[in-house]
């Protein structure tokens, strides 16, 4: 597992501030510039989902899916990749 110590400093001083997540934009945004990881980011689809595909081989052209905690869309371009269309990040 990756080290989520950034994450969890600034988790905690955006919910001080009464903003409990705007810490993402700063996270991504320092995991951008390369000073700080991004702990739930694999950079490739997960592997259980692959799993399950490889499984249940059904058709997905045209089906849509949605992806919990997509991250950085790795997931989602799996999806698509599969020609279904994955749906939005949604973030409050």
């Amino acid at each position: 597992m990756k080290d989520r110590t950034r994450a969890r400093q600034l988790a905690a001083e955006f919910n001080r501030k009464g903003d409990p997540t705007g810490w993402f934009e700063t996270l991504y945004q320092e995991g951008e510039a390369g000073k700080s990881v991004i702990p739930w980011a694999n950079l490739c689809p997960n592997s259980r989902l692959l799993d399950f595909w490889n499984a249940h081989p059904l058709p997905t052209a045209g089906k849509t899916a949605l992806t919990i905690g997509c991250g950085l869309g790795d997931d989602a371009e799996q999806l698509a990749a599969r020609h279904m269309v994955p749906c939005f990040r949604f973030c409050l």
